[in-house]
């Protein structure tokens, strides 16, 4: 009975540490990916808002959207950024891209 409880005491702290190291990683990947602080000022119909949002998705990174048809402040807030009414307007802890240069916006995101 004893070799048996030792068999299964292992077992589970074999399981445990890879869950442990598992948790870890998912530690690691999220802070790598998800401390950035990204916005994006679109309108519904601009393609290249849709571009962004589908580039943001597929990389897994968490941004914050304001459609400035309709959030009159937060218009006024990507102009004060931007200098222009042009969307999309892509901002990357603070670092402003106009347009979507997926180049640049990948190097702020460090991806």
């Amino acid at each position: 009975m004893e070799k048996v409880l030792d068999k299964e005491l292992n077992f589970f702290q074999v399981d445990c540490k890879q869950f442990r190291d598992k948790i870890d990683t998912l530690i690691l990947f999220a802070n790598s990916n998800n401390m950035k602080n990204v916005i994006i000022y679109s309108t519904p119909t601009c393609h290249f808002c849709q571009l962004a949002k589908q580039f943001f998705k597929e990389n897994n990174i968490q941004y914050t959207e304001y459609n400035v048809l309709s959030d009159l402040e937060k218009r006024q807030e990507m102009v004060d950024k931007s200098g222009q009414l042009g969307v999309p307007v892509i901002s990357v802890d603070g670092k402003v891209v106009v347009g979507f240069d997926q180049v640049e916006v990948s190097s702020l995101l460090g991806i």
